[in-house]
């Protein structure tokens, strides 16, 4: 059912336009039918190489919807390129900074380099961004071993159009720390022991209008809320994002992030 639903709706808004080709495998009605039974999203989106730009993009746009329906959490890579990020995200390299993926497990490794950071005006730090609008609730994964104090893994939201107007929960060293920036000044707003003795930490951001409330679990289900607090300077309009920092000379770090949701509401 999903596969024809994929099929019908996402068909509907990407080939509207489509010309067939002189190659019948390029044909509008050819791909749908293609589609409708193929198993390996990677491999189905390579068939379409030598077709147009217009056929290509309407592939990946298909490829990444089906992605998208078929399990809980976001896909990291895309359909046709598992090198690459999945269009749904928006890629913020920063400086120093490197990124890999591996689809068969659906993770994403963010490797901050040297003197990166993400405080006040500062966004040297990598960030791997979703875009949302107005009420959501959004977790992940994060695996992460802290090399130094100041190294840190986080899960964020910020206004889509300002880089320096965020809220952060992260694995700062052997903390949990949630630091808000406003206008290009960063505070730490909560700071607490992170005495669980895993790699894994799971983070959880939940917007209700004005009101914001971060919380962090060890198993995903049993969950601590750090803070909660109303932000009346967030637009509707804002970005859940992954990042890591190395903010001091000579390293880097890396941070490996998995099983991302977002239900907006």
């Amino acid at each position: 059912m999903r596969r024809i639903l994929m099929t019908v709706l996402l068909a509907s808004l990407v080939f509207t336009s489509a010309h067939a080709q002189d190659d019948d495998v390029c044909n509008r009605a050819a791909v749908i039918a293609s589609f409708a039974e193929a198993t390996d999203m990677v491999a189905w989106s390579q068939q379409y190489s030598a077709c147009s730009s217009q056929v290509q993009r309407a592939v990946r746009s298909l490829a990444s919807g089906y992605q998208l329906l078929s399990t809980s959490f976001l896909p990291f890579a895309a359909a046709d390129n598992p090198n690459a990020f999945d269009p749904i995200w928006k890629w913020y390299q920063g400086e120093f900074n490197s990124y890999s993926i591996d689809p068969a497990i659906n993770t994403v490794y963010l490797v901050a380099g040297t003197l990166t950071e993400q405080r006040d005006e500062i966004t040297t730090a990598p960030v791997l961004a979703y875009p949302v609008v107005g009420n959501v609730t959004a977790q992940v994964k994060i695996t992460f071993t802290a090399l130094e104090d100041t190294n840190g893994a986080g899960f964020g939201i910020r206004a889509a159009l300002d880089p320096n107007s965020w809220i952060r929960i992260a694995r700062q060293g052997e903390t949990i720390e949630v630091v808000a920036n406003t206008r290009g000044t960063s505070i730490v707003v909560d700071s607490l022991p992170y005495q669980e003795g895993t790699p894994d930490t799971y983070f959880k951001i939940e917007r209700v209008g004005t009101l914001f409330t971060l919380s962090y679990s060890v198993n995903g289900n049993d969950w601590r809320e750090v803070t909660s607090d109303s932000n009346d300077l967030f637009p509707e309009e804002t970005e859940i994002f992954l990042t890591t920092y190395w903010p001091i000379e000579n390293g880097a770090a890396q941070a490996i992030f998995s099983e991302m949701t977002v239900s907006e509401k």
